[in-house]
């Protein structure tokens, strides 16, 4: 699946390649057990949406991401939201113990929300 990532992550232009590569990657994590016409939108939050992601650079070139990734994922109906509140936790804690083996040193989150809650 394709995604629009056209924005900084944080200052280091390498680290941010990175930092997109698990956004990716924590994406197509989700919708390998989401069917994607659940979905109206997703959207991250946070620092890395800012531009802040934490980072750090060590002299050998390997990075940690230390920011966390922060998914509000905007359901199509608001019938989806309690499985939802149940299975997008688990799916969230089960990738960040997998990735933290690697260069992650963050947490995952899949949010539940539907558009009806940002609205007065």
């Amino acid at each position: 699946m394709k995604y629009y990532l056209d924005f900084e992550t944080c200052k280091n232009t390498l680290a941010d390649k990175k930092i997109k590569e698990y956004v990716c990657l924590a994406l197509d994590n989700f919708f390998d057990h989401y069917p994607n016409e659940n979905v109206e939108a997703i959207v991250l939050t946070g620092a890395m949406a800012r531009g802040e992601g934490s980072v750090a650079v060590h002299p050998n070139g390997i990075r940690r991401i230390y920011s966390d990734f922060d998914f509000m994922i905007f359901l199509r109906n608001q019938e989806l939201l309690p499985e939802a509140q149940i299975n997008f936790p688990q799916w969230s804690r089960a990738l960040g113990v997998k990735l933290r083996k690697q260069d992650l040193c963050s947490h995952i989150d899949y949010a539940p929300s539907i558009r009806a809650w940002l609205q007065n």
